[in-house]
């Protein structure tokens, strides 16, 4: 499908949402088809759409809003048949967040992930894991980085991603899915979210 179609359709279906023609570029990366992609900025939601030729992406630039119905309604308008998209097979989840552990320092928290550490390299500074699990019923994958924030002095920076089977859970339940799994690892970890999701 041309990207002046496909634009021209996600446009009509995202308008809604606050798109306009304005927010609609293509990029072209490194110039390789892998690197092409249609860019919507979504200003009214803090979203920004990327659809390449093998996936779609959809950035959240701020998690402190309620983003769960936006997500469900762009979604909705991506994969609707009349966009033109092809179905998709496996769908992705990341999400990163930046915060304070109450009554640790970062380094203090990090430490109890990684006992043994190089001795004679010099001064601990912080430690940083990360760990990756198995397929778990419709999650084929997922991940959990735990490190030092380099955005907050004595936070954790804390990375959540997971890719789920769309045959076996639909785009549908995705946030919902995201969801608990978000919660379930934070609460694996001792720790709790508050109202951020």
């Amino acid at each position: 499908m041309p990207a002046a179609s496909l634009a021209q359709r996600l446009f009509e279906r995202l308008a809604p949402l606050g798109l306009r023609l304005v927010d609609i570029r293509v990029e072209t990366g490194a110039g390789s088809f892998g690197d092409a992609n249609l860019v919507c900025t979504l200003l009214n939601i803090s979203a920004v759409l990327r659809v390449y030729l093998d996936r779609v992406e959809l950035h959240f630039v701020d998690v402190k809003r309620e983003v769960s119905q936006s997500v469900r309604e762009v979604i909705s308008a991506v994969f609707d048949e009349r966009t033109g998209l092809p179905s998709i097979r496996t769908y992705s989840f990341s999400l990163g967040l930046h915060g304070l552990v109450d009554g640790l320092a970062a380094k203090e928290f990090l430490v109890q992930f990684s006992r043994r550490t190089p001795k004679t390299l010099g001064p601990l500074v912080a430690t940083g894991v990360v760990f990756y699990f198995a397929e778990v019923q419709s999650r084929m994958t997922s991940d959990l980085t735990i490190d030092a924030s380099a955005v907050i002095p004595s936070g954790v920076f804390l990375r959540f991603h997971a890719t789920w089977d769309a045959e076996k859970a639909s785009v549908d339940q995705g946030f919902g899915l995201s969801r608990a799994f978000v919660m379930d690892a934070m609460a694996a970890l001792g720790l709790t979210l508050g109202e951020v999701m």
